[in-house]
């Protein structure tokens, strides 16, 4: 909760700026839901961390850690950093970045027949689906579609076994 509510203050907080110091230039706020996808920058298993990491151990505990499944890939997030420099003169522009909100039960059913190798040991969880209201970004943006929670979870996990493999004793014998 506190998370959130720091980012709505630091949002209100751009927006009063603006409104009283009337800059030169504009702004444009950026407002990912969840962001999962590969970590270019981890090298180790155990450097998995944020979002990434709230994915992974959730399909390893009984409780996930959040429901619903809200995301948004990175690279949906990086191209609408890209876009937004191309955005028409404005004092601000802000856009909600997410992919179609899905149920824990979903991704988890979904993971399941992806990696069926793999021991999941998460249990399903209902709870309320929230719709997140981007046609704003998908117009402005440009953006047709999203990247969807199977290629999010799919770069995600097979990521951390792929790491995991390569520290495995077995790889080192090899």
């Amino acid at each position: 909760m506190q998370y959130r509510a720091s980012k709505l203050a630091s949002h209100i907080a751009t927006l009063d700026l603006v409104e009283t110091e009337k800059p030169h230039f504009s702004v444009v706020t950026l407002h990912p839901v969840y962001v999962f996808g590969k970590n270019l920058l981890q090298t180790r298993a155990d450097e998995i961390s944020g979002t990434n990491e709230m994915l992974f151990k959730s399909l390893f505990s009984e409780e996930p850690l959040f429901v619903p499944y809200r995301g948004v890939h990175i690279d949906d997030v990086a191209a609408a950093h890209i876009r937004a420099l191309d955005i028409a003169a404005a004092p601000v522009s802000s856009y909600l970045l997410s992919a179609k909100s899905r149920t824990w039960d979903e991704v988890l059913d979904f993971a399941k027949s992806k990696f069926p190798a793999a021991d999941f040991t998460a249990k399903p969880k209902s709870g309320e689906q929230v719709t997140v209201e981007t046609a704003h970004a998908e117009a402005e943006l440009g953006f047709s579609s999203w990247k969807e929670m199977e290629e999010q979870v799919v770069d995600v996990v097979e990521q951390q076994f792929k790491l995991r493999d390569a520290e495995s004793p077995e790889s080192k014998e090899a």
